[in-house]
């Protein structure tokens, strides 16, 4: 039996895998910027982008509620609250 964690697993959570949409992404960014592709296919790269990017943010989102809920439950000392604040609230130099 495969005694993988389903948390640490990106296959049995849906096949989400971070690093590597993150890595298609970069990939899809190169390809677009290079001005090389027919319109077509540069509009289906876009679209895929998009697609990954809505997914990346979704699942971001989701492992901060995680984090703020463990903090939530254990307790944080104020580093870790400090590194958890909205960074648009910090003061411009």
């Amino acid at each position: 039996m495969n005694s993988k964690n389903t948390e640490s697993d990106p296959e049995k959570r849906g096949g989400f895998d971070f690093e590597k949409d993150l890595a298609r992404l970069e990939d899809i960014v190169k390809r677009l910027e290079s001005g090389e592709l027919p319109l077509d296919k540069s509009l289906d790269l876009f679209k895929e982008g998009k697609t990954i990017t809505h997914r990346c943010a979704r699942e971001l989102g989701r492992l901060e509620q995680s984090i703020h809920k463990i903090v939530d439950q254990e307790g944080a000392d104020p580093e870790i609250r400090d590194f958890l604040e909205d960074p648009g609230t910090e003061e411009e130099s």
